[in-house]
């Protein structure tokens, strides 16, 4: 019995080839879900590793993005572009299109392109803030964000979508790195923040991030994702700038900043806010606004050894350490001017020529003991360039891109090994950034090291009156600066010690000074200088200095210094430690070099006398301008200085009646006397022109 069937063969093939189809589409379809999940899971690993890493505070030197075309921008923040590239280690395994021109937020986005985002938070008086391309501040939250765009590779998928974006998101607490007790330290929970930056821009760019709600991340297969241009770059801000050495019991802070930004002081220390300003524009200022919360004071005033915070609406915070002082609460500083001569002094010697690649100096270069504190003071370095400085190999600083080719960095070193002093031990300290490195060497001891006398603690005594200048000189004089014009700075003294100094001192600023700069500076170099009546233990005081003939043309930029008890009548506990830190000032407009004026020498007679001041009783003043004037016609024939012990001379006076009239400034205040009728021929005369002279006496 024969069977037959109307199936064809071709009818089989027709319902196999259709099955085969739905298989593969499935099959297809499985595997691309499991790239974009992979995808999904490798950006939210790689944004958490980059939080974890920002929240230590840490950052990378050299620049870690330097490698990578789609971020070299970043190097200007080192920290940024640290956490950058440790996100980007992250995402080793995806393929990634490197190419910074490829669009990872086009419509539709290129194929592996991908973005990284980093936001930081800070607090001002509005409350939380988050700020692009900043790590935050400690205490306050860091977000991570990495964009990456997965390609489809099936065939009969890619007509209908060819990229499925993905995006991973981490939010976590900076750990209180830099402070003194963060009031969040220990937190694993960041504060609450209403709003977190969209991905990419919002249609209209702004310089910072909307604030949209966040999407929730999420492996996508259908093309509902459509993001949004990237935001533009944040233009550069000035930020804040603290000027003021902030001591305890001020009420008051200088901090530079951009015009019309706010600034708000915050201690990190307690967490409280202590007041709010407006930078106003000022000249002369590191940045062009300037604010002393003058009109606001700040309250509570500041502590001893707490951290302290002023944070700008605009730019990058600053902080600082409250040192002890106890500064009256407001200062209004007016530079008294300091009475012409008519012999103008020559001026300051210019420095050898120095080398014109970058380098290193250490001031100072030595310690007498296992403890040192100097500053590692660079020159000629690229101003685009991060540098990175290193003690013995390991990484202790930055400074970051900007410096202006000149930096001084303090640095404090304990415990250090004591050699012989015919084999010292020799430290080294380096300087480096991208392109450039310079090493410089630290001694222990110094030659012929005076070792200072120990004072026992465990005693009621009171500690020994020892004089500083706290932090280096502050420049007061506005730009632009001109050479050979006065230029007045701000002088920052403390007497750190329990015993009050009852005896008169000086405070001396000196200019590109010649010789040693520690212990002492030579007098010789000195270019201004103010007498101190008295300062009582654990006080500071606030002078101001101003120097007649200023700056020379050369060199550029120029070492300011100052030196408290400059001609060392004080005693102290600590003599090794009179010199201030260095203040670098650059851009000095070059001018004709002045001609000093000689008075010719004529005649056979001498006047000499003494100057004593009345502040709280008679006594000597040192250093004090004494000039002679003819009485016949007014004009001054000699000026001189008087000695430590008050004493003067002028020698080689033309006989005639003369007049002595002597000035000094103390205490900010002008001191002045006269003495008229002297007769050069009378042979008393060269002991009886004793100028006596009182506060209430008006100097010309």
């Amino acid at each position: 019995m024969i069977l037959r069937t109307n199936k064809s063969h071709g009818q089989a093939l027709v319902e196999f080839a259709l099955i085969l189809t739905v298989v593969l589409m499935l099959i297809f379809l499985v595997i691309e879900s499991a790239r974009i999940l992979q995808g999904w899971v490798t950006v939210q690993n790689a944004a958490r590793a980059g939080a974890r890493y920002a929240i230590t505070g840490q950052s990378e030197f050299p620049c870690a993005t330097s490698n990578l075309l789609k971020f070299a921008d970043r190097c200007d923040d080192l920290r940024v572009a640290s956490v950058i590239a440790a996100t980007h280690r992250g995402l080793a395994g995806l393929p990634l299109d490197e190419n910074p021109n490829r669009d990872p937020f086009g419509n539709p986005p290129d194929d592996n392109s991908y973005y990284i985002e980093v936001f930081g938070g800070f607090v001002d008086s509005s409350g939380a803030q988050l700020r692009p391309d900043y790590a935050g501040m400690p205490g306050q939250p860091v977000v991570v964000r990495v964009v990456y765009n997965v390609p489809i590779i099936t065939p009969l998928l890619r007509p209908i979508i060819s990229v499925v974006p993905v995006f991973g998101q981490v939010v976590m607490n900076n750990e209180s790195f830099g402070s003194l007790g963060n009031p969040t330290q220990g937190l694993g929970l960041p504060p609450d923040l209403d709003t977190i930056p969209t991905v990419g821009a919002s249609p209209t760019p702004s310089p910072t991030p909307s604030n949209t709600p966040s999407p929730s991340p999420g492996p996508s297969l259908t093309p509902s994702i459509t993001p949004s241009a990237s935001p533009s770059p944040t233009p550069p801000t000035c930020g804040a700038f603290i000027e003021s050495v902030p001591l305890a019991g001020q009420n008051y802070l200088w901090v530079s900043g951009e015009v019309g930004a706010t600034v708000t002081i915050v201690n990190l220390t307690t967490g409280q806010t202590l007041g709010t300003d407006v930078f106003q524009a000022v000249n002369g200022r590191l940045c062009p606004g300037f604010a002393d919360f003058d009109d606001a004071p700040l309250n509570p005033t500041l502590v001893a050894g707490h951290v302290i915070a002023a944070i700008p609406s605009a730019g990058q915070p600053a902080t600082a350490i409250v040192l002890v002082g106890t500064p009256t609460p407001t200062i209004s500083p007016t530079p008294s001017p300091i009475p012409t001569a008519t012999i103008t002094p020559t001026p300051t010697p210019s420095a050898t020529a120095t080398p014109s690649n970058p380098y290193i100096v250490l001031i100072q270069n030595c310690s007498v003991g296992p403890d040192a504190q100097f500053n590692v003071v660079g020159f000629n370095w690229p101003d685009t360039q991060a540098v990175g400085i290193f003690w013995q190999g390991s990484p202790q600083s930055i400074v970051p891109a900007g410096h202006g080719g000149s930096f001084s960095v303090p640095m404090v070193r304990n415990n250090l090994v004591v050699g012989p002093p015919d084999n010292p031990t020799l430290y080294e300290v380096r300087a480096q950034s991208n392109t450039w490195t310079a090493t410089a060497f630290f001694r222990v001891p110094c030659p012929d090291p005076i070792i200072p006398t120990m004072v026992a603690t465990f005693t009621p005594t009171p500690a020994p009156a020892d004089l500083i200048v706290v932090g280096p000189p502050q420049l007061v004089s506005t730009r632009p600066l001109v050479a050979y014009q006065p230029i007045s700075v701000r002088v920052v003294i403390s007497n750190t010690g329990d015993v009050d100094v009852s005896s008169q001192f000086f405070v001396d600023v000196f200019f590109d000074p010649i010789g040693p700069i520690t212990p002492t500076i030579a007098i010789t170099n000195s270019v201004g200088y103010m007498g101190i009546s008295n300062l009582a233990g654990r006080t500071s005081r606030v002078i101001t200095i101003t120097a007649p003939l200023g700056f020379a043309n050369e060199p550029d930029p120029h070492l300011v210094y100052s030196m408290v008890d400059s001609l060392l009548q004080v005693s102290e506990s600590d003599e090794t430690n009179n010199v201030s830190e260095l203040l670098i000032v650059g851009d000095v407009t070059p001018a004709a070099t002045p001609t000093p004026t000689v008075t010719p020498s004529f005649g056979t007679d001498n006047i000499s006398g003494q100057a004593l001041s009345y502040i709280f009783q008679w006594l000597p003043q040192p250093r004090a301008m004494v000039r002679l004037v003819n009485e016949s016609n007014g004009i001054t024939v000699r000026s001189t200085q008087s000695r430590r012990d008050g004493g003067f001379i002028f020698a080689d006076v033309p006989s005639g009646m003369y007049t002595v009239i002597a000035c000094a400034l103390v205490d900010n205040r002008m001191y002045a006397g006269i003495r008229t009728g002297i007769d050069s021929t009378d042979p008393i005369a060269s002991i009886s022109a004793d100028v006596l002279m009182r506060d209430d006496f008006p100097c010309p």
